[in-house]
């Protein structure tokens, strides 16, 4: 999901344009989405909370309200690269991205090996240098692929007209969620793969170009929001599970990154954000805190972050109290979120000190080149 200043949607923002601010909030939502759902999921709640009681669905509500995180944040990567004009891609905003990538994966393994060394060994050090090789992160692999093929996906949409890109939006959506799933026949990996977030890329675009959604009001869209979830929630917590012609479908079917429900929250709350007025007051602090977005995500999946603080730490909240699960799953996420931010205040500054991007511009432009030379030979 964020560049070498700012989150992975920054790497394409269209040059030129005025900064959606209601569009950098929602960034930063979707990364306090993220620690959310990783407390309740990999934090062990839902796992500890025994069925049918009070922390039981409310922690599932929490997972079913937060699913939507990372598409929301693939639409957006289509949204804000959506232009009427071509545009060069800017190779140099990968290799920043790439780079902070590193820059965490390696600073987190030095600091955790400075206390315990006996759990770190040198393929572990190794890896954080290769982050796309050794599969450190799932979104990060597949946005790789969707950066390469950006261009043409780009072009496509710019080319074809209104009409033919709003089929193309429904039948994305009826096709590759409503149902691929319930059958898991399109090769999505339940979600978790390069075609979901070129699917969700492409959903972005052209919600970008076809205006969806102008009719809309942002409270419309919340409501819209409230009821899809609560629909997905309420099907996991009382309808059965059973099979329709060989086909299972279980209880917790539509709480997932393919599920229609979860994809229309990502899509209205997008619509919702896009609308938003930002006031001065706020612009500063989004201003402030949208370039750290993707750090929150990178920092949170980090394999020592999410093996000694998020992997069952959170389960002895599934027996206390509703409002103490809430407020404690709440009152972490929101410090990740910030502390997240703070430490990428730092990353950028050294980054900036340094001057990493122009060193980075002419590494891209030489390689650039070369590539140039090469396509011209076929």
């Amino acid at each position: 999901m964020s560049n070498g200043g700012s989150g992975v949607p920054e790497v394409h923002a269209a040059p030129g344009k005025t900064r959606n601010y209601g569009i950098d909030l929602l960034r930063i939502l979707a990364m306090l989405y993220v620690v959310i759902l990783h407390a309740v999921g990999p934090g062990g709640i839902l796992e500890a909370a025994a069925v049918g009681t009070a922390q039981y669905k409310v922690a599932w509500f929490l997972e079913t309200w937060t699913y939507c995180a990372v598409n929301i944040f693939a639409l957006v990567s289509g949204y804000v690269s959506y232009t009427d004009q071509d545009r060069r891609t800017n190779w140099s905003g990968y290799v920043m991205l790439w780079l902070q990538v590193v820059v965490y994966g390696v600073a987190v393994t030095l600091v955790f090996n400075a206390f315990h060394p006996e759990l770190v060994t040198k393929a572990d050090l190794i890896r954080m240098f290769l982050p796309v090789t050794g599969g450190l992160y799932w979104y990060l692999n597949a946005y790789t692929g969707l950066f390469v093929v950006m261009p043409l996906l780009d072009a496509g949409v710019r080319k074809c007209s209104a009409e033919t890109a709003r089929k193309v939006f429904v039948l994305l959506f009826v096709i590759f969620s409503v149902y691929e799933a319930v059958v898991w026949r399109m090769a999505l990996s339940g979600g978790y793969s390069f075609a979901w977030v070129m699917i969700l890329y492409l959903l972005g675009a052209i919600i970008k170009k076809c205006e969806i959604g102008k009719g809309l009001t942002a409270s419309q869209a919340w409501i819209g929001t409230a009821v899809l979830c609560f629909m997905a929630w309420f099907w996991k917590m009382y309808v059965p599970e059973f099979s329709v012609r060989g086909i299972w479908v279980g209880k917790d079917v539509w709480i997932s990154y393919l599920s229609p429900m979860v994809l229309g929250a990502a899509v209205l709350q997008l619509i919702a954000f896009s609308k938003l007025k930002v006031g001065n007051g706020l612009r500063k602090v989004v201003a402030f805190a949208a370039p750290g977005s993707f750090a929150v995500y990178i920092l949170n999946c980090h394999w020592v972050i999410w093996r000694h603080m998020m992997t069952a730490k959170f389960a002895s909240l599934a027996s206390r109290p509703v409002y103490v699960l809430v407020f404690w799953v709440l009152a972490f996420s929101c410090a990740f979120v910030v502390i997240s931010i703070l430490i990428d205040r730092v990353r950028i500054f050294f980054f900036e000190l340094f001057r990493v991007r122009k060193i980075v511009d002419r590494l891209v432009g030489v390689a650039g080149r070369a590539v140039t030379a090469v396509a011209d030979r076929l």
